[in-house]
């Protein structure tokens, strides 16, 4: 058994959500990851290492799109990256993930561990390693359940705060951004048949989740857009 680096020209907008419980979707601009990365790939203060971090909402929130943005970003940055759901962890061996990173170190690489649906799992014995003892080369970043926070294992940095949410609905302004990830880079036949891949694609990449459906159907059919 062994973890597989991301391809993100082909996995960044197939990724499955959590299933939908009424929840909106998110699309963060490129300048939000940007700058939250800057902070990820920082080093603790007074320390050689990275800090890990972990953001949590509710589910169909877009945390897998956010997780995939901040992947492609650090890969473009020259890490190696790595992604798979907490659900799965304990499949690798005990010190799976120090072996990786001692193996990437040898190499003169970083490398970044995604972690998904982080509640899935908060009891994996990989957590220690990952949260507490990582070396200095290796970065971990999670997404969980919000309302499930105070069961997540022991991140240093967890994201939003209850005062400070970052993580918003579906607006008009989001559209551009939206159907740059879901209409596909394929000919169409025609502009209806276009919309229509893009909307069939939006539900593949949501898991079939209404809400961002519901209202990027109606960005794609009001009249002046036919």
């Amino acid at each position: 058994l062994d973890l597989q680096e991301l391809d993100f020209a082909t996995s960044l907008e197939k990724e499955d959500f959590p299933p939908s419980n009424g929840g909106a979707v998110l699309f963060q601009r490129s300048h939000l990851v940007n700058r939250m990365v800057d902070t990820f790939t920082s080093r603790v203060k007074d320390s050689t290492k990275y800090s890990n971090f972990y953001f949590r909402h509710s589910a169909g929130t877009g945390k897998t799109v956010l997780l995939k943005l901040f992947g492609k970003e650090l890969q473009q940055r020259g890490f190696v990256v790595f992604v798979l759901t907490a659900r799965g962890m304990d499949d690798f061996p005990t010190g799976y993930f120090q072996d990786l990173a001692d193996r990437m170190a040898r190499e003169g690489k970083q490398v970044a561990v995604l972690v998904d649906e982080v509640q899935r799992n908060v009891n994996s014995k990989h957590w220690d390693y990952l949260l507490k003892k990582a070396a200095s080369n290796l970065l971990v970043i999670g997404t969980g359940i919000y309302d499930q926070v105070n069961k997540s294992p022991q991140f240093l940095d967890k994201y939003p705060s209850t005062d400070n949410p970052t993580i918003g609905p579906l607006t008009e302004e989001d559209m551009p951004e939206v159907l740059s990830h879901f209409i596909p880079q394929v000919r169409a036949d025609s502009l209806w048949d276009l919309k229509a891949k893009a909307l069939r694609e939006l539900l593949v990449a949501t898991g079939g989740q209404l809400y961002p459906f519901v209202v990027l159907a109606k960005h794609l059919l009001v009249p002046e857009r036919v």
